[in-house]
């Protein structure tokens, strides 16, 4: 009797470690995304983005550089910055992404889709702070390959359709 208590007092942690490291990598389908990725919106900016998983691997930040050169409408060019974080609701089975832009906007986005093979999915948003009610904004991405993504990003504001405001090309610097 005691033998068999002490094999279970053995083994039975052995096989719950064992299935805790089965469990599924909820972050699997972004996963890609961990590293430094640049590029440009032809003719328009250049574009530096760092994706990088923090607190215990439970979130991903996401921080954004958008250069924008000199033109005759704007003299002295612009720089963007805006930074999100994206986290899973497990009560929804979703991926949430809270943006925060260097305008004072706040977005607070909602995965709408994933494509089947994972290469295109959408970020809609569910709530624009400091926005007029009714703004809605919309993140895109395209995988093209392993190394390289288009990122697109679309707004609405009340009464008017969604019109793209930019389009990212961007490859994962090694």
């Amino acid at each position: 009797m005691i033998s068999r208590i002490f094999v279970l007092l053995i083994v039975l942690p052995i096989l719950v470690a064992a299935q805790t490291d089965q469990k599924e990598d909820i972050w699997n389908p972004l996963r890609f995304l961990e590293g430094t990725w640049e590029g440009e919106d032809p003719g328009v900016s250049k574009v530096t983005q760092v994706y990088q998983f923090i607190l215990n691997g439970n979130f991903l930040h996401m921080k954004t550089r958008s250069v924008f050169e000199p033109t005759e409408k704007n003299p002295t060019g612009e720089v963007h910055e805006d930074f999100g974080i994206f986290s899973y609701d497990q009560g929804r089975k979703t991926f949430m992404m809270r943006g925060f832009y260097v305008e004072g906007f706040v977005n607070t986005y909602v995965m709408e889709n994933m494509s089947e093979d994972g290469k295109a999915f959408t970020f809609l948003t569910e709530h624009v702070e400091n926005a007029p009610k009714g703004t809605k904004a919309k993140l895109e991405f395209k995988v093209i390959n392993a190394d390289e993504i288009e990122q697109s990003f679309h707004a609405a504001f009340p009464g008017r359709e969604f019109s793209c405001l930019f389009i990212h090309n961007l490859k994962k610097q090694k």
